[in-house]
């Protein structure tokens, strides 16, 4: 990589036409290249590159130093959106788990009114009256059909309850998965992309701004 970048200093010189903005697109244009599966193998090295564009001219100081910058900013960024997107995705966590459990008592609800509501039509079932029935069998049915009447109520409530449950999770759910996508993507690319160019070409970057000190002591003492 590196012999190729001396081999066509002409044409990235004239492809850059000298200007700061030229260089700096030639700057941002290698690192997607190391950070690409064609240039991975080469991302390494990425302080030695960089350290060649520098000794060619390819290149100015103030370019490096900008380009270096942004980068900065933008690792700064993306780390900012993943702590943001960690932290909605841990508290989605917590709602999708409670969402879950409001189901799981709404079911079991749902179900024992089910089963009220069954033993109270069996009940009222048995204490129909027949002929000539006498006052404490009339009270007797009429207690029953008003159980009866109050299981049903009772059921058709848990299973509105239920739908409600039901429903919620369905919306906590889907932001939890928006959530989780986000997080895993955001993750990702804190693993690789600028961070990974960033790591390996930290030394060249270091020690410009290292000779850059140095220099200004050179001038503060002089």
């Amino acid at each position: 990589m590196r012999k190729s970048l001396k081999a066509n200093k002409g044409l990235l010189a004239e492809a850059t036409k000298g200007t700061a903005a030229g260089q700096l697109a030639l700057l941002k244009a290698l690192q997607s290249w190391l950070v690409s599966p064609q240039g991975a193998n080469a991302c390494a090295n990425a302080a030695k590159i960089m350290e060649v564009l520098y000794d060619a001219d390819l290149a100015e100081e103030e370019v490096f130093t900008k380009f270096w910058a942004e980068l900065q900013a933008q690792l700064a960024r993306e780390d900012a959106e993943l702590a943001e997107a960690s932290a909605s995705f841990a508290t989605l966590t917590t709602d999708k788990a409670e969402a879950e459990e409001a189901v799981r008592l709404a079911d079991h609800e749902k179900s024992d009114a089910a089963w009220y509501e069954k033993q109270a039509e069996h009940h009222a079932q048995a204490m129909r009256c027949g002929g000539n029935p006498s006052k404490d069998d009339e009270a007797a049915e009429k207690a029953a059909l008003a159980e009866l009447k109050k299981c049903k109520q009772y059921h058709i409530q848990t299973s509105k309850v239920q739908v409600a449950r039901s429903k919620n999770l369905s919306e906590v759910s889907a932001e939890f998965e928006t959530s989780q996508r986000l997080v895993q993507q955001f993750t990702q690319r804190a693993a690789g992309g600028g961070m990974l160019f960033a790591k390996h070409a930290k030394p060249f970057f270091d020690w410009l701004a290292a000779d850059d000190d140095e220099e200004e002591e050179d001038v503060e003492v002089n």
